[in-house]
């Protein structure tokens, strides 16, 4: 969790920020059923400081770097290979002296090379008695392919409170609370190698076609937006500010099982070889942030 943490982390914050922007274009409130429809495109952009991190600072267990670079790219660093890493474990065969067994050996993959978290949608508002609108974004589930699903659905209320001062104010104020759930699927599919990679050792039965099946990876983010919002509108030109509080929480889940290496043993002894086992629904990580 930590490495895979560590990697996505800049799109798993920014998705919750980029889902929780974009949802108002004027302080002024609609006329009674005045209705707008349009296209918003929330972005979130990664700093640099966040495009790559230290390998070195994570603290990784049974896992080292060879060589001497432990900085790598996250997901939204630039597209180039990091570092290989060697995953091993530590082992002692009876007769011999801890030696450790080579489990795997993998690059650390590079980013996307774009450095920021995009949440498309459409929104409608429409105006309802008191100078009240309500606002709707959705984008509808959307299977794509055999490739998984995507979706958001988000609801908000902006009120514009000049009717209740006792004299005309000269700009417009309004108040504003929104509410948006995003969700992302992902088929995966991730097999054994070839199994001299665990020295033909299976002694569960792992490796059947099935049992590989119904592998996903899900993200879901719950964003709340809410403020207070001034300006004045000039014909089709707004012009706007505001203060308010935004927060997001962000959660990446991985379903199935996934082949793993390990080192052999029979009762409480090492043999020396590696086997084949398996993690299921091995990815539960959370984010926060406002």
């Amino acid at each position: 969790n930590a490495l895979i943490g560590a990697y996505l982390n800049p799109y798993l914050e920014g998705f919750g920020l980029a889902t929780n922007t974009g949802w108002i274009g004027t302080a002024k409130a609609h006329s009674l059923l005045g209705f707008d429809v349009s296209i918003r495109a929330g972005l979130a952009l990664v700093p640099e400081g966040e495009r790559t991190f230290d390998l070195s600072a994570l603290g990784l267990q049974r896992t080292r770097v060879l060589g001497s670079n432990t900085i790598t790219q996250t997901v939204a660093g630039k597209s180039e290979s990091g570092p290989r890493l060697q995953v091993y474990e530590t082992i002692q065969v009876p007769g011999s002296q801890p030696q450790d067994l080579v489990l795997a050996e993998f690059d650390m993959p590079g980013g996307t090379g774009f450095p920021a978290a995009l949440a498309p949608s459409f929104q409608i508002g429409l105006g309802i008695p008191y100078d009240t609108d309500i606002l709707i974004r959705y984008v509808p589930t959307v299977n794509i392919g055999d490739m998984g699903s995507v979706g958001l659905v988000g609801f908000g209320v902006k009120h514009q409170i000049n009717q209740w001062f006792p004299v005309p104010f000269p700009i417009d104020i309004s108040i504003f609370g929104g509410f948006s759930t995003f969700k992302l699927s992902a088929n995966l599919d991730v097999r054994p190698g070839s199994p001299s990679e665990y020295d033909n050792n299976d002694p569960n039965g792992y490796d059947t076609p099935s049992n590989w099946d119904g592998q996903s990876i899900d993200l879901s983010t719950n964003s709340f937006n809410m403020g207070a919002i001034a300006g004045k509108s000039f014909g089709p030109l707004s012009v706007y500010g505001g203060l308010g509080f935004k927060s997001a929480t962000t959660k990446l889940g991985a379903s199935g099982n996934y082949p793993v290496i390990q080192a052999q043993r029979i009762g409480n002894v090492f043999t020396g070889q590696r086997e084949l086992s398996q993690m299921t629904d091995p990815l539960d990580i959370k984010t926060s942030g406002d």
